[in-house]
Order: C-alpha cells, then structure tokens, then sequence
C-alpha cells in the first residue's frame, strides 16, 4: 500500500479516536457543573446518554476485530491489542460485548434487563479514558516510527482543553436563553 494511502488511513483512525475521547470529556466535563445540569436535568441525561454512546461505540469499532471478508478492508487497531494494549483486554472485551448486545442487536435478554449486562461489562469510564490515552501513545509512537508525522492537535490534554472551552461558551449560550422574556 502507498505510503500516503497508509498516512490518510492512520489519520482516519486517529480521527476517530479523537471523537470518542472528545465524546467521553463532554460526558464527564458535563457531570462536573451539577447546577447548571440539574437546572434541565432531564435534557441533560439525554445528552449524556447520547454521548456515552457515542464514545463507546467509537472505541469498540476502533478495537474491533476484522472481518477476513475477501475485498473488504477495515480500519481498526486490533492487532495491536496483544502487544501494546496488554491490561486492558477486560476492557475491550467488555466493549465488544457492549456494542454487540446492546448497541447493534436486540439481544432480548439484555434488553429486557440492561443493568444486568452495565453490571458484568468488567469497565468503567476511567478505564476507558485510560485505553483512549493508551491508544493515542501507540498510535504517537508508530507515526512516529513510521514517518506518518504526529498526532499534532489530536492528543488527549489538548482535546479535553478544548472541550473545556467549548461547554463553558456552551454554557453562557444556553444560560442567555433563560433570560430572555417568555410571552
């Protein structure tokens, strides 16, 4: 494959895992300012939900394991699980279960009783920001090594900068509706 085929490649993947770790800051950053949250509470948890799985998603189709479809090619990270990602097998693992069961199919089972399936997952969102974390060093390290560049603006301190800023002007937005006059 070209190297600049491999460079637009990587870059997509790199992409794809800034949005899921931007996605998992938003969903933690958002908890952080309880009055601004409990004031539209119900509106909140939506967007929560709406972000924690989009996060999860995210990462799971980063860490999915590819297909040998003839022609098809996939984008994932996979094969480096056993090498660069060894302690966070529980993790991904939990993950591949998570979109399989509750994010791509009906699973009945678990859909008739999700605690029981966010009960066994075997992670929480620490665990996922440190595989996120994880993931930008690897993928860092093979740019790198590989010539492909850096990660540039795509690491996490400054991705969770960014959306600092982003919810607090967020905020004086939202805020600037409540006073305004209702007629």
């Amino acid at each position: 494959m070209p190297i600049k085929k491999q460079k637009e490649d990587f870059d997509i993947l790199i992409s794809q895992l800034a949005n899921a770790y931007r996605a998992l800051m938003i969903n933690r950053l958002f908890l952080d300012d309880n009055e601004f949250v409990n004031q539209n509470f119900r509106l909140w948890i939506d967007i929560r939900a709406a972000f924690t799985i989009e996060y999860l998603l995210g990462v799971a189709k980063i860490f999915e394991r590819p297909k040998n479809r003839i022609g098809e090619e996939v984008l994932s990270i996979y094969y480096l699980v056993d090498i660069q990602f060894s302690g966070h097998e529980k993790t991904i693992e939990g993950l591949k279960k998570f979109r399989s069961k509750f994010l791509v199919h009906n699973d009945l089972k678990i859909m008739r009783n999700p605690n029981k399936l966010f009960k066994n997952l075997g992670f929480t969102p620490d665990d996922i920001k440190n595989l996120l974390e994880r993931a930008f060093d690897v993928l860092e390290d093979i740019k790198s090594h590989y010539g492909l560049g850096s990660l540039g603006n795509y690491n996490p301190k400054n991705i969770e900068k960014r959306v600092q800023g982003d919810l607090k002007n967020f905020k004086k937005w939202a805020i600037s509706f409540s006073e305004v006059p209702i007629r």
